[in-house]
């Protein structure tokens, strides 16, 4: 694991100033510009080599990805709908949390994991948790880096297709790629991998008529 510093207000969810601010007693408390996530060694070589490849902020494309990955995990939570996310729908606020161990069961009291399971359960927010506003996040952190169409959505189909998030069915790997155009499979037909993913990446901004 790597710990990645990068500044928050740059890349979303928390970026222009949305979600900085972290609720402690009633009171809200700004959060830090800069802020950090812990990276897998995986995720880190794919970030690092994507970022090289195209001229992209390491530590932020680090962060991007681990946006994608937590949202991808919150639109399975909200289909399954935990009955937390009700009650912080509702107004509820996190006041203990109760830890069992192998060794026994524990009360923890701090904000800070307050804070970090109330932004994970309350998937209400459907501009973070829907694919179309995973996407248009996406999109819009690109076109903030001055990447052109093109380019944003190879790197978005990139992403998709490393973290498995997808519309109708997942996107092909290079190796699975050329086995299937070699053997003329439907929809694989493109110059490069890269254009098949654009292609497809293209194909779901049009299916959600932006």
């Amino acid at each position: 694991m790597k710990e990645v510093y990068y500044n928050g207000h740059n890349v979303p969810p928390t970026w222009r100033n949305i979600g900085v601010e972290m609720k402690v007693d009633g009171r809200y408390i700004p959060l830090p510009s800069e802020t950090h996530v812990m990276v897998s060694d995986e995720d880190f070589e794919f970030c690092n080599r994507i970022a090289l490849k195209y001229g992209l902020n390491l530590n932020e494309f680090c962060a991007l990805v681990d946006y994608a990955k937590n949202s991808k995990r919150d639109i399975k939570r909200r289909n399954d709908y935990h009955p937390l996310s009700e009650m912080l729908i509702n107004g509820g606020e996190i006041k203990e949390i109760s830890v069992t161990t192998t060794k026994g069961t524990a009360k923890l009291i701090d904000p800070y994991f307050f804070f970090q399971i109330t932004q994970a359960y309350r998937v209400h927010r459907q501009s973070e948790i829907t694919l179309r506003g995973l996407l248009a996040a996406l999109h819009s952190y690109l076109d903030n880096q001055r990447k052109g169409p093109s380019r944003r959505r190879i790197i978005i189909g990139l992403i998709c297709q490393y973290l498995n998030i997808y519309v109708k069915k997942p996107l092909l790997s290079e190796a699975e790629w050329k086995a299937a155009e070699k053997r003329g499979d439907r929809g694989t037909a493109a110059a490069t991998w890269e254009k098949y993913l654009e292609g497809n990446i293209k194909s779901w901004i049009k299916d959600f008529d932006w």
